[in-house]
Order: structure tokens, then C-alpha cells, then sequence
């Protein structure tokens, strides 16, 4: 007589726990002393994701958006829009409510703000500008070397003029932190990613912009730029605790399962 009610109750388990149906994301682009162009909008789309054109960073600007992907084509400071004490208490407040931010920085430490100074939760790590035309993988398995642009093996990305602007020290990565990219050396971290609250922070030392616009290696947009947005896309949500409604609808089930159960059992 328990199977019956063991049953349901498995039922609703899976019904409240299983994760939502995978759909778009929506990818806000802002160009900080970058013109990709169309290039932008072309690998958002081939990462399965619709994509926004941002004029600006602030808070009113970053509504609706699941990933902010910020190109820093400069190599020195990002724009004001960037270093602004608003738009950086605004930026942080979408990582931590659960957003996901992607910065290519080809600044790396050459302006008089390293990347430490506007990168979200990363203060305490140890950039160095070191240009490299190398690029290994240090953490395989995601959709960065095998996504939806293709696979990335060790020669993919070398031989960019340059294919990285410099690295952060493996060992002053935040807690959590997961290196995806060195320069050859593994402990000179090329791209990484670390949580942040409710949301992730991906930093790379790419210079993306400048392959958007295209410069060769290619694979550096056809593979490598839809790959990654499709990987910080499918980071929404993973830092998410269960919602109160859905804790109430569980409780709410379950009591009605045990209700019924002692309906059958008096009758």
C-alpha cells in the first residue's frame, strides 16, 4: 500500500528539482574602445543566444540581461563607462543577483588601472602583462574547448599576433576559481572563471575585439567566441538556491499527498 505514495512523491521530487528547459539567453555587448561590428552579433547567435547592443553600464542598462560581455579594445585603460564607481557598484550587483560577466581585456596591467582595480570580486589577484602567441588548455570538458563553434585543442589559438595580452597567477585566483586557458605555463592563467554571490565572472586576456574584427587566427571567431558565450550562458542559474514559492509548492504536495493517503486508509 506505500507504493502509491512513495511514487507521487518521487514524482513531484523530480517535477520541483529538475532544471528549467534550456532557452536563449540574452547577451548585453558593450565595446569599451572597440568596433567588432556585426562580428559581435554573428557569434552571439552562432552560440545559440540573442544578443543587445549596450551604449552604457549602468544599472538601468544591465536590466533583462543574463551574460554582460564587455570587449576592452584598448591596450591600456577601459572607458569611462567602464571605470566609473557607478556602473561598477552596478556591474556587481548583476554578478552577485546572479548575472554572469565576461571581460576580454587587452589592457591586462599596461594602463595606469590594472584589472584587479575594475574586475568584480578581484582584487587580490596578480595580473602581469606578458604578450604570448600561446594558448593551452588547462581545464578541458566545457563548452569553451567544445561548443557549438567546435572543438579547441592546444595549437588552435597560437600564433596570434598575439594571442593573449598577459596572464593572472593561478595561485591568487579567487576561491572557486577555475582556470580554463594558459599561456603555455600553467600557472599563468590566460582565462579563468570564478563565482561571484548568485552569479560567475569570466576574464580573458584575449584581445577578442581585434579577431572579431578579422584578424587571423580565426578560430579565435568562429570557435573560441561562440563557445565561450554559450558556456557563460549555461552558467545562469548554477549558483541559484531553491526559490521560496517552489520550497511552498513543494510543501504544499507533499501535504496533499499524506492527506489523501490517510483518506484512503480511513475509508
Amino acid at each position: 500500500m506505500r507504493k502509491p505514495f512513495v511514487g507521487a512523491f518521487i514524482v513531484l521530487v523530480g517535477i520541483l528539482l529538475a532544471p528549467n528547459p534550456a532557452s536563449a539567453a540574452t547577451i548585453g555587448l558593450y565595446q569599451s574602445n572597440a568596433t567588432v561590428g556585426a562580428a559581435g552579433q554573428t557569434a552571439i547567435t552562432a552560440s545559440g543566444n540573442t544578443g543587445v547592443a549596450l551604449a552604457g553600464l549602468s544599472a538601468a542598462d544591465l536590466v533583462g540581461l543574463d551574460v554582460l560581455w564587455i570587449l576592452n579594445g584598448a591596450n591600456g585603460n577601459p572607458d569611462a563607462q567602464v571605470l566609473s564607481a557607478a556602473n561598477q557598484a552596478a556591474i556587481l550587483a548583476f554578478v552577485t543577483g546572479g548575472g554572469v560577466l565576461s571581460f576580454h581585456d587587452r589592457n591586462v596591467t599596461q594602463g595606469t588601472a590594472d584589472a584587479n582595480t575594475y574586475l568584480p570580486g578581484g582584487a587580490a589577484i596578480n595580473f602581469t602583462t606578458n604578450f604570448s602567441a600561446a594558448i593551452d588548455i588547462s581545464t578541458n570538458g566545457t563548452l569553451v574547448t567544445n561548443g557549438p563553434g567546435g572543438v579547441i585543442n592546444n595549437a588552435s589559438l597560437d600564433g596570434g599576433n598575439f594571442s593573449n595580452h598577459g596572464y593572472a597567477s593561478l595561485a591568487s585566483l579567487p576561491g572557486g576559481a577555475v582556470p580554463i586557458f594558459n599561456d603555455g605555463d600553467a600557472t599563468h592563467i590566460v582565462d579563468f572563471y570564478y563565482p561571484l554571490g548568485l552569479g560567475f565572472v569570466y576574464y580573458s586576456t584575449i584581445p577578442l575585439d581585434f579577431y572579431l574584427s578579422g584578424s587571423n587566427p580565426a578560430a579565435f571567431r568562429n570557435i573560441y567566441a561562440p563557445n565561450e558565450l554559450a558556456f557563460e550562458a549555461s552558467l545562469r542559474g548554477a549558483n541559484a538556491v531553491p526559490e521560496p514559492a517552489s520550497l511552498l509548492l513543494f510543501g504544499a504536495g507533499l501535504a496533499g499527498i499524506v492527506a489523501a493517503r490517510a483518506r484512503r486508509r480511513r475509508s
